[in-house]
């Protein structure tokens, strides 16, 4: 079964024009990304049980490009997508080649790949999860410091969440907040599963029970990374497109 793409799909002659250094972001470029987020995460439904009464997806130009955001309740709270696939960048430091890269990004880049954070209010946790300085951008670790926010605990991008703390409390517990977005496939036994750890192919599930903060450096140990995150990615992706 073929789903969106929406990286590839910025590319409709591709491979021409494709280039990995350079590549479009469908966090700013994709108009249709942001479609498929506002029906599938935002519904008539999913609006009202957090009390809001409208979304609209609007492109805006600050002078350096256009790029789009998700308006609820007319601008209250303005959402930029975020890629919760592991990062291209790190691959590539690890070892890893354009074609494995491009390979993984043929799931990850689906819509199992993203998911919404509030921006506005200073740093949000879409940048302040990434780079060396804190979370190499994984989504497991990102999640335990949700996690630790609602049980009222400490972690390295705390004061992001904070900035945010309304939109947060809006889902009332970390298990709502996985249930809303369809995240459940990150979680086993009540635990976050450890990406870098874990071995899903061959059924080994690791807890992530501390913030032990890296990424692999070597070029397998990336690519199990790699694989753990896009399986959970493909799965989230069947599943959301029943929606």
């Amino acid at each position: 079964m073929k789903f969106k793409n929406y990286l590839f799909d910025l590319y409709p002659e591709y491979p021409i024009g494709f280039n990995l250094e350079i590549r479009k972001d469908p966090e700013q470029y994709s108009k249709q990304l942001y479609d498929d987020i506002e029906k599938i995460f935002f519904s008539k439904e999913k609006l009202e049980s957090l009390k809001f009464n409208s979304i609209k997806n609007k492109c805006q130009n600050f002078g350096h490009g256009d790029f789009y955001t998700l308006f609820i309740d007319d601008g209250k709270y303005r959402l930029s997508s975020d890629y919760i696939g592991a990062s291209v960048y790190w691959a590539k430091q690890a070892g890893l080649s354009d074609e494995d890269i491009v390979e993984y990004l043929m799931i990850s880049r689906t819509i199992g790949g993203h998911i919404v954070f509030p921006r506005g209010q200073g740093t949000t946790v879409n940048k302040a999860r990434g780079g060396d300085k804190a979370y190499y951008d994984r989504f497991d670790l990102t999640l335990l410091a949700i996690k630790k926010w609602y049980l009222n605990d400490d972690s390295k991008i705390n004061y992001a969440i904070e900035n945010y703390r309304d939109w947060f409390a809006l889902f009332e517990s970390f298990d709502k907040f996985v249930s809303f977005f369809g995240l459940e496939g990150f979680i086993y036994d009540e635990s976050i599963i450890d990406l870098v750890s874990s071995d899903l192919e061959k059924g080994l599930i690791i807890p992530l029970k501390r913030e032990d903060i890296y990424i692999p450096s070597q070029k397998e140990e990336y690519r199990r990374y790699f694989n753990n995150s896009n399986k959970i990615i493909k799965d989230r992706t069947e599943k959301l497109d029943l929606i």
